[in-house]
């Protein structure tokens, strides 16, 4: 049996006709009370508490990608000052270096009687002998 076989059956059957009470005791069988009411105070209820959870959920999206924005600078900072560290660390053995070569004296000059000559190793702090204000 096919789909037109079916209509032309239904359509062949006597038409029902309702009771004049019909509507009255298919309404006696409905729940009494605000039953809309109840739907859309539980409806109300539920649209809020989905809103709430989306609120919530791109929060802590938001939160972890400016977590991860921040692992990302702070990581690169540390890669930048590790860079600098290092260039510090060479900077330091070439002045180590130029010191270990320099000459530990220095001639300060002198006469036919007597010359000057400064021992760099002996000197432990030096201070000027006057501080010139400009």
């Amino acid at each position: 049996m096919n789909d037109d076989q079916l209509n032309r059956l239904l359509r062949g059957l006597p038409k029902e006709k309702a009771s004049p009470d019909f509507t009255k005791r298919v309404l006696a069988n409905l729940p009494s009370g605000d039953t809309q009411g109840k739907f859309l105070r539980h409806t109300t209820w539920i649209v809020a508490a989905g809103l709430i959870l989306v609120v919530m959920v791109g929060l802590l999206f938001g939160l972890k990608v400016r977590h991860a924005a921040g692992e990302r600078r702070i990581k690169k900072e540390i890669q930048q000052l590790r860079i600098e560290h290092q260039i510090l660390k060479t900077n330091l053995a070439e002045l180590r270096n130029r010191l270990q070569q320099a000459p530990t004296t220095v001639y300060l000059g002198g006469d036919e009687h007597v010359d000057y000559i400064l021992d760099l190793k002996q000197l432990h702090h030096i201070r000027p002998a006057r501080y010139d204000n400009p």
